[in-house]
This record gives structure tokens, sequence and C-alpha cells, in this order.
């Protein structure tokens, strides 16, 4: 009852607001009864005087009285009756003051027709002065000759769409208030449809249907148009008188709605006025139409689409746009920028300024006074500004480096009233199109001739069609392209309404079942016939599809299935499979048949029970006879026991159909059993009175899959089937459409299946229909593309464009090239914005090997000079620059005119892809293909004579020959070195064009071919011969097998090295690639060898002399003496010239980097050793080496921050006296990660100690490479880097360690950082790949295998990865197992000035469970060992904040927590969860609010106990700690409960918070 009362108080508001404006108005006092209110909503043409109130005033006025009970006052006075409103209306849109402006009949208000009467009146300008009137006032000046005259009818009623739209909105408010709103909203729902009011939607749809019916009419004048031009350009002479419509005639007053009485549907849209055929849509100036006849200078004769044509179509699309932002959203005003605070984008600046925006219709509702002008050339001048602005501030309203045009203010405003997106797009889209397209000469231009990139191409309607196309697709498919509503669409959805593109082949097949159709009616009515004369043998149909694999041929039969068998047909498939001979041919029919039966058990198992006693014939399970029972009875008949239980034997279903229908019989033998019917003893006669059963009681359609992979026994069946069905005469006839399909290709493999066809085709009673499919054709593609990611056809042409050329259109290589897309996330769904992709980006994807083998088949079709082109790039390789085609171009003595152009036209065949100035290979098997139509005795005379041209270029020194080089070398070595072995000085020419391509080559893989194939073409007696080029190819190759992990082969180079060798210089590099294999696996004894030689360069080193002491003394000494600016005589040094120091200094590099694994002092010991030789002897590429390495040392011995970073910086100066890359990995690592990254802010450092990891790679450096990859690694945890990124980055490590077979550090380091950043994320990768399966051991065990090979870096990094996850994951009594088992690496800790601030990590974990330790043990010596850190953290945090400071107040806070001081805890804990949320610190801003809640609930404040878990939640969330975030939210379920516990795993089941 309460309700009740609520909604009849809501609608006496409404109406009594309405009443009111009604009243000041016309002068009159309204009231309402609820049955005025019941009929007002039936009958809209009495509201169409509150409509043009409302839609003048907006709606804003105060309420009137609710109307009394009984009450009943007419709701119009006699001076202004109902059915003459739209007079006063038209009246009040000229001038109010001068009704007399337009004549109109007085109305009879009674009659229901007087609108349509109103519409059809001619109306006439009086005088001069008034049409000089109208045109400033009325949107149709000029050149109205009538009102489009109207035809009455009682099943329409026609309404003007300014009254039409606010009729609308009236009754929908009048439903929503009746209801409350709340029976038409979907409570609950996030799509577009949910947020809308079920009325709300109606309206929408009504709206959609208008739009659409309007575009239609527009396109087909479009139509007509353009062909009555043609016809007049050809001569020819139209007298057709034709309304064609201006953008100033789509206006609300100027189109009318015709709507269904009974349903309220929209079924036509009207313009309100037509001219002739001499106006256009040309808008000049201020927008008004110009007579064609003053328009007559024309170069008519031309066809091009001009400025004006798209100025033109701008002007219409903006139109449009206008009027359609009306429509949906009821009547608002288009949104404007007050054109006094409006600035062009190409004005406006960066900086952020409000935009001031307001609604056109704003002052006529006195929202806002400022901009109201009295007077009415005010008026009009303001509106003429808005007019020229409005299409630039509606469009470019978006700031300066927006990404997306989906911020425009034209969107958001539209999405306040709950409008789909959808929508909202579509009326931006539009507005857009029209400025594009009026400004750029056709939107894709920059004004100048040039491309506009700024431009969203596939946002721009290029046409009317495309509007259409818009509307079309929302109506027919709202749920897709209105509302968005289908699934998300967050996976590509294929074919999900219809198969596209064969719309002509699916009309083919129907044809030929209307045809079997239409035959059975008339034997029907011939049979009903008295004395009607015997039947004639009918035409057989058949149907054979061929095409290519993929084309689609089973899906087009499919697709018929469910239609036909709702039709009553019967549905047999069969598919052919490829396999070695035929021993079963009635197997693969049977399976047909078996699928038919096994659907009849399951349709008939409710009634076969009721019918199975009855005799033959008298009862059936289904309505037409065609049940399992009635079919083994006449089959019983026509073939006996014996046939029937053969069949039963090859089809299982029929088995068990047989033994429900016959229960009492015997299945086991023959005896018993009536064998006096059978009358056939092959199976091919079983098979045909089945197939003749069944098209007798049902049609069947017969459809027999992959023919050409049937054996020739298979075929004399289906054979069979085909001629026999049906040929007995009788009275039944059977109905039977046999369906073949067959790829084209490999039919031809199969005679007797052509033999067969070309029967068929030539039979006299046998009607066949071929279907050949092939790709789709390119509006097809799209569409379907279109439909697949729910977004118009326009948005998608360039995405489908792309998709045919690499596809060919052929459906299953769309599909795969689109999943293809999808994984390698080159199409990329968003949930704001849908699907999305980079076209550039995809042009780049290669073909698939599918479409490539059909393309290699156009090639001897192709013309004999674009034929001989393709030969000639195949010989050139896959990818070949212009100038290397010019080049060669007349290698046969021709002028190579022919070439170009060819090539060019085998790009538009869709073999080669030409980008700028290179051309490509559509694919390798493409290529493969053409280079094997050369004749075998052709080819190596042809490649001479190319490489022959080619030599010249060849220049060693010159990067711009590059392309030159490789190209030549390729040849070279298809070739081989047996075509030349006769020719000494073209082999080593050959084998040094060799080695200077592996040189040049930046994949070592691919310079170790080179090398090898270099030294192939060595002839004779090499070494002694061609020494200098033997011994550079043999190193080159040693080289390039140790990057590429190939370290049996090194052995092999190395020792011939050795045995050929003329010095030791000349063994210098295979010593040095000797030892580092042997380093993999003994490192001492690569060392002895290191000692060794450097002995035999007069370096006699005894390392057992050389104490740790010794080595401080050294640091110290060699700091003093390069302090301040005293390192600038380094820069200063002259280049190191002698040899034996050269080498010396390479040894004791190598000596560094192995003592730097082991973490001993000898490390530093040698990089200052090597620093006095060069001060001594000059610098060279190694003294970069060590003055990195000794900043290390000055800050990890020493302690010296910023003397080490003034180091590390004449280190990077020093190094750009090389420009080499090879130093990169080399310092990159120590200068950025173990040196700046504690004097900056750590995340800056991670750039080039990644490219330093890249390098590295690139070069096949194996020591650099593993080391550079822990520096990088240890420092993206440390600087905390988002979980899943550097997940991916690990993995991409871990592969290309494996390639490299560096075992150690993907087993003693990559795994245990994989299993730390798992047991957080939850994020797992394939349990069989490698890094998952290392990752099951234990810590312990990682570090026992890391001391016995003496990796002392491992141990330390796999104790400190085990011990942050226990701090993570809260399992203190791991953490104190760690700490106890390795004390060493923690008694540090234990004095002050034994911490380092590159051991920051540790003493940062160490010092917190120090104080968590403290507090629970009340042991003395743990607060001593969080306090050391904490006083290390307070000098660290002053010389890096960004890393340190947060970690500094953290500690603090927690020694606080222990000392029971509460204050100073919680000002320390909220100054360090500030502190990371500044720096974007995720992982600590996590640990801190984690530890922090900790805190708060062991003193009893369970809110910010909650707070502190919710804020450590989102921070791991952000931070990709998914799984510790999901653990720790459960908590808050148990806050009030928490009792702190000791040194326990949360992971096992507590009470304890702790």
């Amino acid at each position: 009852m309460e309700t009740m009362n609520n909604n009849e108080e809501a609608k006496a508001n409404l109406w009594g607001s309405l009443a009111a404006e009604l009243e000041m108005q016309c002068g009159d006092v309204l009231s309402l009864d609820d049955n005025s209110i019941h009929h007002l909503e039936e009958e809209e043409d009495e509201l169409l005087p509150l409509c043009r109130r409302l839609s003048s005033n907006g709606g804003g006025a105060a309420a009137a009285a609710p109307p009394s009970q009984g009450s009943n006052v007419n709701i119009m006075n006699n001076n202004h009756p109902a059915s003459a409103a739209p007079i006063a209306a038209h009246a009040a849109s000229t001038d109010n003051n001068n009704p007399s402006d337009w004549k109109a009949a007085a109305i009879d208000s009674s009659n229901s027709n007087s609108l349509n009467q109103f519409q059809s009146t001619q109306l006439f300008a009086q005088s001069q002065q008034q049409q000089q009137h109208m045109n400033l006032h009325h949107p149709y000046p000029n050149n109205i000759v009538m009102l489009r005259p109207t035809a009455s009818s009682s099943s329409t009623k026609t309404s003007i769409l300014k009254d039409w739209i606010v009729t609308k909105k009236i009754h929908r408010e009048i439903k929503e208030a009746t209801y409350n709103g709340t029976a038409a909203t979907t409570n609950g729902s996030s799509n577009e449809a949910g947020r809308m009011s079920k009325f709300q939607k109606e309206y929408i749809v009504k709206c959609v249907k208008a739009a659409h019916l309007l575009v239609g009419k527009l396109e087909q004048v479009e139509t007509t148009t353009t062909n009555n031009t043609k016809k007049q350009l050809q001569g020819g002479t139209t007298n057709e008188e034709l309304f064609i419509p201006t953008p100033r005639d789509i206006d609300q007053d100027g189109i009318s709605i015709i709507e269904n009485v009974q349903s309220g549907e929209v079924v036509d849209v009207e313009f309100n006025v037509y001219r002739s055929s001499t106006f256009n849509w040309d808008v000049h100036g201020d927008g008004d139409d110009v007579d064609a006849t003053n328009n007559k200078k024309s170069n008519s004769s031309s066809t091009t689409t001009t400025s004006n044509d798209n100025g033109k179509l701008g002007s219409m699309l903006g139109a449009l746009g206008k009027l359609f932002y009306v429509l949906f959203t009821e009547g608002e005003s288009v949104p404007i920028v007050d054109v006094d605070d409006y600035t062009p984008v190409s004005t406006k600046t960066t900086s952020s300024r409000k935009r001031k925006v307001k609604s056109s219709s704003s002052s006529s509702r006195g929202e806002s006074s400022s901009h109201k002008h009295t007077a009415k050339d005010s008026k009009a001048k303001k509106k003429s500004r808005e007019e020229d602005a409005i299409m630039d501030i509606l469009l470019n309203f978006a700031m300066p480096g927006d990404s997306d045009r989906e911020d425009d203010y034209i969107i958001e405003s539209m999405r306040k009233g709950n409008l789909p997106l959808h929508l909202c797009r579509f009326v931006s889209d539009l507005l857009y199109s029209s400025r594009v397209l009026e400004k750029d000469d056709g939107g894709f231009g920059d004004g100048n001739g040039g491309s506009n990139p700024h431009h969203h191409q596939d946002s721009i309607f290029t046409s009317i069609a495309d509007v259409h196309s818009d509307l079309k697709q929302m109506f027919d498919f709202p749920d897709a392209f209105l509302y968005g509503t289908v699934n998300s669409r967050w996976e590509i959805v294929f074919g999900s309404n219809h198969v596209f593109g064969r719309e002509k082949e699916m009309q083919l097949l129907m044809t030929a079942v209307r045809r079997i159709e239409s035959l059975n009616i008339d034997d029907k009515s011939n049979q009903q016939r008295p004395n009607h004369p015997p039947q004639q043998q009918r035409m057989k149909e058949v149907v054979i599809i061929s095409g290519r694999a993929g084309t689609g041929k089973s899906l087009l039969v499919q697709e018929m299935r469910k239609p036909l068998q709702a039709q009553g047909w019967i549905f047999l498939r069969c598919k052919f499979e490829k396999k070695i001979g035929d021993p079963e041919p009635l197997s693969v029919i049977a399976l047909g048949f078996d699928e038919f039966f096994a659907s009849c058990i399951s349709l008939c198992s409710n009634d076969v029970t009721a019918v199975k006693n009855a005799p033959p014939g008298t009862q059936s399970c289904c309505p037409d006879g065609c049940c399992s029972r009635n079919i083994c009875h006449k089959l019983e008949g026509l073939i006996g026991w014996i046939g029937l239980t053969t069949l039963s034997r090859l089809m299982p279903s029929l088995r068990r159909i047989l033994k429900d229908v016959y229960p009492s019989r015997n299945f086991n033998g023959e005896e018993g059993l009536d064998t006096n019917n059978v009358r056939g003893p092959n199976g091919e006669h079983l098979f045909v009175t089945l197939l003749d059963v069944l098209s007798q009681l049902r049609p069947v359609l017969f459809f027999t899959d992959d023919l050409q992979f049937a054996g020739d026994a298979s075929l004399a069946l289906l054979n069979d089937l085909v001629n026999k069905v049906g040929s007995t005469v009788g009275e039944t006839r059977s109905s039977l459409l046999f369906v073949g399909a067959h790829r084209t290709v490999d039919t031809e493999s199969n005679p007797l299946l052509m033999k067969m066809l070309t029967q068929y085709e030539a039979s006299d009673v046998i009607n066949t229909t071929q279907i050949d499919l092939c790709g789709f054709e390119l509006e097809s593609l799209n569409e379907m593309v279109s439909d697949a990611l729910c977004l118009p056809r326009r948005k998608t042409r360039s995405l489908a464009e792309v998709v045919h050329q690499k596809t060919l259109g052929i459906p299953l290589f769309v599909v795969e090239f689109l999943d293809a897309l999808l994984t390698e996330k080159l199409l990329i769904h968003n949930s704001a914005t849908g699907w999305g992709w980079d076209v550039d980006s995809i042009d780049l994807k290669k073909i698939s090997s599918g479409v490539a083998a059909l393309l290699a088949c156009k090639l001897e079709q192709l013309p004999s000079q674009v034929l001989s082109a393709v030969k000639i790039l195949s010989v050139l390789g896959s990818h070949i620059d212009r100038g290397v085609l010019e080049v060669v171009k007349k290698y046969d003595g021709s002028d190579g005119s022919t070439l170009i152009p060819s090539l060019y036209t085998a790009q538009r065949e869709g073999l080669l892809d030409i980008a700028g100035p290179t051309f490509t290979f559509m694919h390798e098997t493409i290529k493969l293909a053409a280079f094997n139509l050369i004749q075998v005795a052709d080819r190596i005379p042809m490649m001479l004579r190319i490489v022959a041209c080619l030599l010249p270029h060849c220049k060693q020194h010159e990067k711009e020959t590059d392309a030159y080089l490789f190209t030549t070398v390729d040849i070279i070595n298809i070739i081989g070195s047996q075509a030349v072995s006769k020719n000494l000085g073209q082999s080593r020419v050959f084998a040094q064009l060799n080695l200077n391509a592996g040189k040049k080559s930046t994949n070592f893989r691919t310079a170790l071919d080179y090398f090898e194939a270099g030294i192939s073409f060595l002839q004779g007696d090499y070494w002694n011969d061609q020494y200098e080029l033997t011994l550079s190819l043999f190193e080159a190759a040693a080289t390039a097998n140790y990057s590429g992990g190939r370290h049996d082969q090194v052995a092999i180079q190395t020792n011939k090295i050795f045995s050929m060798a003329r010095s030791f210089e000349d063994k210098f590099k295979s010593y040095c690639l000797y030892i580092n294999v042997l380093a993999i696996g003994n490192m001492e004894k690569a060392m002895e060898q290191l000692y060794h030689l450097l002995k035999s360069l007069g370096e006699d080193i005894k390392p057992n002399t050389i104490n740790a002491p010794m080595a401080m003394v050294d640091f110290s000494s060699l700091k003093q003496m390069l302090g301040g600016a005293r390192k600038d005589v380094l820069l200063q040094l002259p280049p190191m010239t002698d040899r034996n120091k050269l080498m010396a200094m390479k040894l004791m590099a190598m000596l560094v980097l192995y003592y730097n694994q082991q973490m001993t002092h000898l490390s530093g010991y040698f990089s200052c050793k090597m620093i006095r030789m060069s001060i001594q002897h000059g610098h060279c590429e190694d003294t970069v080496f060590a003055l990195s390495v000794f900043a290390c040392s000055t800050m990890n011995f020493l302690g010296d921050t910023n003397e080490a970073a003034s180091l590390a910086k004449c280190a990077l100066s020093m190094s750009r006296l090389y420009n080499s890359e090879q130093l990169i990995p080399r310092i990159y690592s120590r200068i950025y990660g173990g040196v700046l990254c504690f004097t900056q802010p750590m995340a800056t450092s991670l750039p080039p100690m990644l490219k330093a990891c890249r390098i590295a790679f690139a070069r096949g450096t194996s020591e650099q490479s593993i080391f550079n990859t822990m520096i990088y690694v240890v420092r993206s945890l440390q600087s905390g880097k988002k979980i899943p990124l550097l997940l991916d980055e690990v993995k991409a490590f871990a592969l290309k360690h494996n390639q490299l077979n560096h075992m150690g550090i993907l087993q003693l380091f990559l795994a245990p950082v994989y299993k730390f950043l798992s047991s957080l994320s939850g994020i797992t990768f394939d349990p069989s790949t490698l890094l998952p399966q290392l990752a099951v051991a234990p810590i312990h065990d990682v570090v026992q295998t890391a001391l016995a090979k003496k990796e002392t870096v491992y141990v330390r990094l796999a104790v400190v990865l085990g011990l942050g996850e226990s701090l993570f994951l809260r399992d203190f009594a791991n953490a104190y197992k760690i700490m106890t088992r390795y004390p060493k690496l923690f008694q540090m800790l234990d004095d002050r000035q034994q911490l380092r601030i590159t051991e920051f990590e540790v003493t940062f974990i160490g010092g917190l469970l120090s104080f968590y330790w403290a507090r629970e043990t009340r042991e003395p010596q743990w607060i001593q060992r969080g306090m050391n850190a904490l006083a290390a953290f307070e000098d660290w945090s002053k010389l890096s904040p960004w890393d340190s400071l947060h970690r500094y107040h953290l500690l603090k806070a927690e020694l606080h927590h222990s000392q029971g001081d509460t204050i100073r805890a919680i000002e320390s804990f909220d100054a360090a969860i500030a502190n990371t949320k500044k720096h974007h610190q995720y992982s600590y801003e996590a640990i801190a609010c984690e530890w922090a809640a900790h805190f708060y609930d062991s003193i009893g404040n369970n809110d910010k106990t909650k707070e502190m878990i919710q804020k450590s939640h989102d921070a791991y969330i952000k931070w990709g700690a998914v799984k510790k975030a999901e653990a720790l939210i459960k908590l808050l379920q148990v806050v009030p409960s928490v009792i702190p516990s000791t040194m326990q795993n949360q992971n096992q089941p507590s009470m304890s918070f702790l």
C-alpha cells in the first residue's frame, strides 16, 4: 500500500510540474485525474503541447498541486487545441511574435488525422521581407518548395521528430516513476544493458531503428545521385525528380517518425520537405544551401574525389552526429565549450587548464545568467560563432598527449545518461569524421599533402554506407554491437551467427534441397488423383563441393544440418581419412548410419518400451513412422534377419536397437533365423537397401567428406548408393541428396574419383551441382572479423586487409592467424576500449606454411619475365635491399629494366612483400619453390655471374656495404667449395669473405656458420700458403664455438692451433679460450695455467704469499695515489703498446674474474696490480675493467662510498676512449650494479645493467653473461621490481643460459629466485621445463652444491634468498635455522665496523629478524645485532635515501616496538610507510604495513590492525605477490582474537595472527 501511495505521489508531482509549465505557456490552469494520465499514455497526440513546452523550457518549473480525487479538467482550452500544437510549434520556431509567417488551415481538434492534413498543406512565403526573416530563423530558407505530403493511415501515426523525442521521454519518465525504477533495472549487472532501465532500452532500440531508416534513405539518395551523374556524363538524360536532402534538412523539425499505432514500432522515417534534383549537398560558408544551377561551372568530367566531395560528406556526417546526439539523449542539446574560453587544440599547451563545458540550451533554462543575451542580433552572432567552433571543441577536447579519443567530452557527456559505450563512440566518430573530412581533405592528410599520423583512421566514416552499416549491425545484433554484452568477448569467437561469405554457395545447396522437396509434393499430389499415371524415374541430386584445405567445405554443409533436421530431414555424414590401403570400405560409411541410429535411441528411448511388442507396422513412436522399430521391421522384410544382423555388426547403435525391439531373438548364432527374405549376399546391397528405406521415410542428406582419401572399394560402394538408391519404381519414392566434398589438389592423385565425378556430370539421370570454394573476398572477411571482435566493419577494415593478404582469405588460415596474433599479443583486448591492434606490426608477421604452399603453386602461372625476376630474387636471399637488385640486374648482359617492375607484379600476386627499399619473400617456402624452378645445370653459373656483379661492392670496412657482403657470402656458400675447388684464387677470396662476414655478424651462431664455411674453402697446404687467413678462421671458429657452449669443438680447434701456430703470441687467444673452458670444470687447474702463462710473460706471482692485510695495504696505497683529482692522470696516459704487457693484463683480468666468484681479497689485489702496470706502461681496455673492479673493492673493503663512486665515473670516462661495445658487459655490472646503485636510485641502474646482459648474450661471452645476470636480477629484487615482469625476465635468462649450457647459474641462482618469486606470487612455469624442476631442491642442498664447486657467490645469494622468503612468509622457524646453520654469513652483524653498504639487504633482513627474536627470547645479543643494523642504515640513508631511508625507519620502528615505546614506534612506522609510498617501493611498503599490523595487534588496536593489513594487501597486489596477499587478507577475519606466537610457521594452522 505504501508503494502504491509513493507511485501516486510521483505521478502527481510529475504531472503537476507539467501543468504548471503549460499554464505559463497558455495562461490556463490544468489538472489531471488518474484517467487522464492513463489516456495520455495511450494517446501521444494529446502530449504534443506539453512536449513543445518541455522542449523549449527544459521542464524546470515549480510543481503544481497534485490532482484532487475525481477532478476532471480539460487539458487544453479552446484557443490551443491539442491537434493544433504542431502549427504553434512551427510558428514558435520561426518567430514567436509573428505566427503569420507560416499559414495553416484551422484544424478540427477532433480529427485524428489532423497532423497529416497539416503536413500536406502547401505553405508559401508572403513577401520578400518574410523570406529574409525566414532565412535567419528557420532551417529551410530560400529553397523550400512544400512540406512533404504524407499519406494518412489508420494503422500508423506520424510525428515530427522533435515532438516524438519529448513524447517518448515523458512516457519513459511516467513508467519509471510508476514503477519507482526498480522493476526495469537489472540489479548487479556490469554490462551496458544492465545499467539502463527497461524503458530506456526500449527507447534506444527504437532510436537505432529510426536512425537506420534515415541513413538508409540518405544512402539511397547518394547511390541514385551517383548513378544519375554517371548517366549525364555518358550523354544520357534523366527525368527523375529526386528529393536530395542537405545537411540543413538533418534536423529535429525537418524529419518525421512514422509509427505503428498498435505496436509502437518505428516503421518509416520521412523528410518534411522535398526539393527538385537541381539541389546538391554542398554547404558553403555559414552552411546555407546553394542551388546547383548557380554552380554549373564544373569539371564534372572528372571522376576523381575532390576536397569538395569530402567537404560535402563531412557536412552531412556532422549534421547526423548532432541529430543523433539529440535523438539518443532524449532531446539534450549538444554540449559545447563556451566560445569565449575556447582555444583551438593547435594552440593549447600541455599545462592543465579547466575546460568550461555547458549545454547549448542552458541559457533557455536559466542555468547561467552570464551567457544570456537578450538582443536577437547578439544571439545570432553568438550562434554563428558557436557553429564555427563546435566541431573543433567536440572532437579535439582531449588535451595534448592523450593516447585515445575515448576521453572526448562528447562520449563522457553521453555516458552520463547511461548510454551504451558503442553508441557513444558511434556519435563521437561521426563528429570526428566530419571535422577531419572538412579540414583535412579526406582525413588522411596533414593539409599539405602529407599523411597525418594523429588521425584515428579506423574511426573515420568514409561514406554514408559506413554509417548505415554501423547502424544495421547495432539493430541486427544489439548484444554485440550496441550493448557490447556478448561474453565480454575476451576471446575471439568465430561464426557465432552464420557462415560468412558463402551466401551464393548456400543458395546453390538450398536450391538442390528445394528441387527434392518440390518433387515430393508433386508425387503426393499425383497419388491423390484417381487413375494417376505410373511414376517415372526422376532425377537424382548430387552436389560436389571442391576446394583447398581450410576453405570451409565441411562447415558449409554442417551449416545446413540444423535447419534441415528441423524440417524433418535425416543427416548422414561419413568422413574418409588418409590411410594406406582401403581394408574395410564399409566401416567408414557405416559410421554415418550408426550416428543416425544413436540419435534414434535418444529420441525414442521414452516410447520404445510402449511399442516394442506391437505388431509390425501397427504402431510407431514417431508421427511420420521414421522410428527405429518401424525401420527395423521394414529392413527385416527386405533383407531378412541375417542381413539385419550383418548391418548391426558394423553399427553398434543398430545392434542395441535390435536387442530392444527383438529381445527374444538369438544374436549369437543363425539357428532359428528366417532367411527366406534375404535378397542379396553382399554388403553393398545391404547399404543400398538401408539407405533406400530411410530416404522413403524422410528426405536424406548423405554427406561424404574428404573423398580424395577414399579407396577404390569405398568409391565403388558410394557409386552404387548414388546410382541404385531410388531406382526401383514403386508407390513410395526415395528423397535423397548426395553431397560430396574433396580437396582440389589431392583429387588429381585419385583417378577413380575423377572418373566418377566426370560420369556424374555427363549423366542424364543425375543433376550435378558443382560448388568450388576459395578464400573469402575482402568484404566477407571483414564481416567475419567484425563479428568475431564485436567491432564495426569500418574499424576492422584495416585489420581485415592485412589478414586477407597473409591468409588469402582461407577461413582456416584466418582463424589460425588471428589466434597467433592473440598469442603474440599483437591483438590485445582492453576492457574499456575493446580489441586493439597495430597494423604495421601485424604486417611484419610472416604467413603460415599452408598459405605459402598455396602461393608457391602460383609461380609457374606467372609471366616469364615475372618468374625470371622471382628466380633471381630467390638466389639473392629472403630479404634483399633494392640497391643489391640494381647491381645485379644486368648479370646476364641484358639492360635489366624489367627486373624491378616484375617484382612489383609478384608483390600484387601475394608472393613478395615490399617495405621501403627491402624486398622480402612472404615465406621461405615460396623462396625455395622459386629456386627449385631454376634448372640444376644453370644454377651455379647463374650464381657465379651474380657474385661477380656483387664482389666490387664487398669492401670490408664500409658499413653501408654490409648488405652486399652478406648477400654475396650467402650465395657463395650455396655454391659450395666443391664447385670452385680447382680455382685456388677464387677459393681464397671466398674464404676471406666468409671471415669478414663472420666478424661483422651480430649473432655468434651465424658467425660460426660463416667461419666454418670459410674453413671449407681453404685449399691445399693452407697452414703454410695462407697462414694468416687460416689462423684467423680457426681462432674465430673456436671463439664462436665457446660462445655457443660447444666446448668439445673448442678443444679440437685450439689443439689444432697449438700444433700449427708459429709463435706464443699467435697461440695466445687460443690459450685464453682453453683456460676459460677448463675453468668451467676445474677452477684451480685453470688458475694454475694462468700463473704459468704469466710467468712466461715475465710476471712471476706467488698467490700463496698474498694475504688479506697485504691486499688492504695495497688498496689503501692506491686509493691515496688516485684520490681526488689525481685520478685524472689515468685519462692522460698513453695507450699501452708492449705486447707482453697487453697479454699479461688480459691474463690478470681473467684471474680477477675467477677470484671475484670466490669473493676473496685477491680479486681486488690483481685489479690494483693492473692499474699500477697501466700507470707505468699505458692504458688499454683491461685498464678500464681493472678500474671498475677497484671501485667495487674500495666500497667493499675500505667502505669509502664517495671515492668508489668517483672511481666508477672515471672508469666510465675512460671507456669512452675505446668506444668498444665489448667493454660494456665487463664494466657496467660493476660500475652500476656494484657502486652507483648505492649513490642513486637503484631502479635507475637497471637499464644499463640490462643492456650489459643483452650484449653479453649477443657476443657469447659466457663468464660475463653469467655475472651480469646475477647482478641484474639481485638489484631488480632489491629495487622492488614488479614480480610478474621480473619472472618474465628470469624465464628469458633461463632459456638463454640453458642454450649456452650454463647449468651452474640455472641450478644455484635462477632456480632459487624462481622459487622465491613463485612462493609470493603464485605464478608457476610449465612443470616440464627445467627451472621448476631445479627449484624443488631445498636451500641447504643448493648451498652444499655451491660450496663443493667453490662458488662462494652462489652460497651467499642462496642463503639470502632463503632468508628473504622466510621473512616475507613469516616463517621465523626456518629463518632461525638458516641464520644458525650459516653463522659466518651473519657474524658481521656483531660488529658495526664490518657492515658494508653492499651487504645492505643481509643487514636489513638480519636486523628485522634480530628485533623480532629480541622480543621473543629476551636474549641481549639479538637487540645488539638489531641496533648495529640500525646504526648502519642511519649512515647509509644519507648516501642513498631512495633505497635506505624506509629500511632505516622500519628498523627504528622495530627497535621502539622491542623497547615498548609505542609513540615513537608509531611515528617510525608511519615514516617508513610514507617513504615507501613516495618512492613507489611496493614490496617494502607491503612489508612495512604488515609489520605495523603486527605491532598494532600487539597493543590491541584492532582498527589500525585491519587498516594496516588492508594496506599491506593492496601493496602486495601492486607488487605482484598475489598469493601472499590472498593469505594475508584472510587474517582480517581473525583480527579480534589474535594471540602473539613464538617463531612458528604461519603457513601451519594456528589461531595466532603472527
